[in-house]
């Protein structure tokens, strides 16, 4: 038995489901004590709070906004520490320490999410690499002998970390697992096809998810067809009253699962930026094609096209384009889908997530 602590952060995105999937469905062989606030202990491994708070008065100011600190120190009880996407600081050395880093890198995050060039990222992680391995912190571009694996998502995050010199033996791409009622094939079939062509949107920050441009293309295609757009995850969905518009501003997870999904014809997932995007994955279990960005990793979790349809970032005219080329043919959204659950059930199926995490965490601590 690998006892692990596991480290994540609060945030309720895609990087907090992440790891309570994680923690809720381990892999065999694997027991884990989580940790998602900071200044925080469990059973066997002590927060060291002095370390994190003085962290994160003096060196983050200068490296803000990199991630703040994590520092324990772990008993004999523990085999493995595994941290996602935080700096992290562990004692004694002799613990093993992997690191997951989600949809993307945190490069990616300050370029694509934040708006930063390129030489003002590189002025930051120089200015890190001075800072944190005198202080014994890991970080994955300027300090990843911290840790000895490094698990992504995909082969676009790998990238990142390649390019700054990272080990390519210590790196793994393994895409999520996503949990999802086993019988989500037929609870569509029972829900779905019911009146109107529905297309979903599932997100938090309808700006940076191009909710916008939805509305703008579901307009344009309401004045030719008869269609229906659902909106879930947002606040700011409760101030739009539009016919043919339904909205969630809150819906209960298990409602999310097992009525709104099966109900949804087209999944889209217009993003201005992404890492990755979970809920894409969510609707690819149910057999639901989706229409996403040429951005982040969407190219791989939708086969390159195969599984759903890739438009330009910020162009409504394209997404509308998309959107009404799977409402008129039929068979190609019968064909997407198909594929897009056969994927879901090769890459992302929680069996399937967990021997490769198994795997990976063996082969990282076969090098300590």
């Amino acid at each position: 038995m690998i006892r692990c602590l596991l480290v994540g952060q609060l945030g309720g995105g895609g990087e907090e489901v992440f790891i309570r999937n994680l923690e809720a469905s381990p892999p065999a062989g694997v027991e884990y004590e989580m940790v998602l606030e900071p200044h925080r202990s469990t059973r066997s491994a002590r927060c060291r709070v002095f370390e994190e708070v003085a962290y994160n008065r003096v060196p983050h100011r200068l490296l803000h906004p990199l991630q703040g600190l994590r520092s324990f120190r772990v008993s004999a009880d523990i085999d493995l520490v595994h941290v996602h996407n935080v700096l992290h600081r562990v004692r004694p050395r002799r613990v093993p320490v992997v690191t997951s880093l989600g949809g993307a890198t945190y490069w990616h995050y300050l370029e694509t999410y934040l708006g930063w060039t390129e030489p003002e990222i590189e002025r930051l992680y120089r200015r890190a690499a001075r800072i944190l391995p005198r202080l014994g912190i890991g970080n994955e571009f300027v300090n990843p002998s911290a840790s000895l694996g490094f698990m992504v998502f995909s082969r676009f995050a790998a990238s990142h970390l390649l390019r700054w010199g990272v080990p390519g033996e210590r790196v793994e791409v393994i895409p999520p697992g996503v949990p999802t009622p086993a019988d989500a094939p037929r609870l569509r079939r029972e829900r779905g096809g019911r009146g109107p062509l529905t297309f979903l949107l599932v997100g938090r920050h309808p700006e940076r998810k191009g909710a916008d441009l939805v509305l703008q293309a579901f307009r344009s295609l309401r004045r030719r067809h008869d269609v229906r757009l659902v909106l879930c995850g947002d606040p700011a969905y409760g101030d739009l009253d539009e016919p043919g518009v339904e909205t969630h501003p809150w819906i209960d997870r298990e409602r999310l699962l097992h009525e709104i999904f099966p109900a949804a014809d087209v999944f889209l997932l217009p993003s201005r930026a992404e890492g990755y995007g979970l809920a894409l994955v969510e609707a690819m279990a149910y057999g639901i094609p989706g229409v996403a960005t040429l951005q982040g990793a969407f190219p791989e979790i939708l086969d390159d096209g195969r599984c759903g349809l890739l438009v330009a970032p910020a162009d409504a005219g394209a997404l509308e384009s998309a959107m009404e080329s799977l409402l008129l043919d039929d068979e190609l959204r019968a064909s997407l889908g198909t594929r897009a659950r056969r994927r879901y059930e090769e890459e992302h199926a929680m069996g399937v997530f967990r021997e490769r995490v198994a795997a990976f965490y063996r082969r990282a601590m076969a090098r300590a």
